[in-house]
């Protein structure tokens, strides 16, 4: 069962998204902060990140810089969910290191179809070299 982080802070998101995707046969873990997201990431267990733009301590962008940083987690592939949906903040998100961009609200079947593609592109990058998947020595 494919594993997914949702980094994100306000709890009735935390509540749909984890139910969507439960439903949709992934395992979620949480988290609330930035500082946090970076900290589950880096114990191996992750897929996959969903994570939202505007977070307490570390927002979005600098979480997604840190993980790009980071050859525990450099190979796991983030979907930036956010509500802020013009041009240039998709294309901070992307050039931030994210494989694509989920603007708020979103339908269920787009939110797991992205969740998906990305789980496909983490794969594609994994067999290219791993991106410095150390997380199972």
């Amino acid at each position: 069962m494919p594993v997914v982080l949702l980094a994100e802070d306000e709890p009735d998101i935390v509540k749909l998204v984890t139910y969507i995707l439960r439903r949709e046969g992934f395992s979620v873990l949480t988290a609330t902060t930035g500082g946090e997201a970076i900290a589950v990431a880096r114990r191996g267990e992750v897929d996959v990140i969903l994570l939202d733009i505007m977070l307490p301590e570390l927002d979005g962008y600098g979480v997604c810089a840190a993980l790009r940083e980071d050859p525990l987690t450099r190979h796991l592939p983030v979907v930036v969910m956010s509500a802020r949906a013009q041009a240039k903040e998709v294309k901070r998100g992307l050039e931030a290191g994210a494989v694509s961009y989920i603007t708020k609200p979103f339908e269920p079947a787009q939110l797991t179809e992205q969740i998906r593609a990305a789980l496909a592109a983490g794969a594609v990058r994994k067999a290219q070299g791993g991106a410095g998947d150390d997380r199972h020595r």
